[in-house]
């Protein structure tokens, strides 16, 4: 199942519980970060082959990476 579905079928769902500062994201909260996020690279000129570097905080905002990556990469 993917993040979006997940995101449609249960959205109010936490994705990302962050046990220290008690924090938590939910999947559509984290969806809707993937995909600005995927927004944001793909129109400054980033598609399937290219390359990117991350360096993350470590802190819930930083687990759309993922799914960012892969939508990148897939050039979707």
């Amino acid at each position: 199942m993917h993040l979006g579905q997940i995101a449609v079928e249960q959205p109010g769902k936490a994705a990302v519980i962050m046990a220290g500062p008690g924090q938590n994201i939910t999947f559509a909260e984290l969806d809707a970060a993937a995909n600005r996020v995927a927004h944001v690279l793909y129109d400054a000129g980033l598609r399937a082959g290219g390359h990117l570097a991350f360096r993350l905080p470590r802190r819930p905002a930083a687990a759309s990476t993922g799914k960012l990556l892969k939508r990148v990469l897939r050039d979707e």
